[in-house]
């Protein structure tokens, strides 16, 4: 939220007026002098300025936590999600080659490289399967990640499209949905995923474990961020088509029970009816 919260926070310590702050990122996650000169300013002025916090993630509450921001002022609000607004095809409804997928600006925290070494080894030992991005991102950026998958020989498999406005019809053209991410905070292209029932596979970065629910009745898979690892999930996701569909079913009644919009608004209008009451009281 660079640099709004920087400035949001600074105006709130001139005029000595609650000032709520909105956190959506982790710091492994920006990059560049500016981007993150501004994070680090934006706790320091959050505690001067007794600002409210509100983190859509638990990774990035507990950056703030670490940072000396009191746990009073801080707040998990996880994103809400709307959900498809007709029924999707489920995943494995077409034959023919495995289907995978990401919705992911080409940026090198996603992890796109990660995912074409991974094709790659696949490839080897013989899978057959096509690859699709939709996300936006430099265009020299595009085309190395495209000279990548001419090297490994997957170029005739592999192909970025422009981001696009809905999730809905990208993920209807997928089997697996895969988050290569080094870092995130609260994943919204997950949430997505799992509305629309595909098989999910993820780093195991910021709230990636939280969303995909525990172990003994997880809706996805988690994978180190490794190459092999990714091949290896990707390989047993098509080795049993079966378990991994029900996987998919699981994670859409996830999304449709915990995902709520309306959730979500509620929580916010919690902590905007605390900051009225504790401004009206004079506290």
């Amino acid at each position: 939220m660079q640099p709004c919260n920087t400035f949001a926070a600074l105006c709130g310590w001139i005029t000595r007026r609650n000032v709520v702050l909105g956190v959506r990122t982790i710091s492994r996650a920006v990059y560049g002098v500016g981007p993150r000169a501004y994070l680090r300013s934006e706790p320091l002025l959050a505690k001067l300025a007794r600002a409210t916090v509100i983190c859509n993630s638990k990774a990035g509450l507990r950056e703030w936590l670490n940072q000396g921001v009191p746990a009073e002022r801080l707040h998990h609000i996880p994103n809400g999600l709307p959900l498809p607004p007709r029924v999707l095809a489920p995943p494995f409804a077409v034959s023919g080659p495995l289907r995978i997928g990401m919705l992911a600006r080409v940026d090198p925290v996603k992890g796109h490289d990660l995912v074409l070494r991974a094709l790659g080894i696949l490839k080897d030992r013989g899978l057959d399967f096509r690859f699709s991005n939709w996300g936006g991102g430099d265009p020299a950026a595009v085309e190395r990640l495209r000279a990548t998958a001419r090297q490994l020989g997957i170029a005739d498999r592999a192909e970025f499209r422009a981001a696009c406005a809905s999730p809905w019809d990208p993920l209807e053209s997928m089997d697996v949905f895969v988050s290569a991410s080094l870092a995130e905070g609260m994943s919204n292209s997950i949430m997505e995923a799992m509305a629309a029932g595909r098989v999910v596979l993820s780093t195991d970065v910021g709230d990636a474990s939280l969303i995909l629910g525990p172990s003994a009745s997880t809706s996805g898979v988690l994978f180190a961020p490794t190459e092999h690892a990714l091949a290896d999930a990707i390989g047993a996701v098509a080795s049993d088509r079966d378990r991994a569909a029900a996987l998919g079913a699981r994670a859409k009644q996830k999304a449709a029970r915990e995902f709520s919009v309306v959730a979500m608004v509620d929580a916010y209008e919690s902590v905007y009816a605390g900051l009225a009451s504790s401004s009206s009281s004079g506290s």
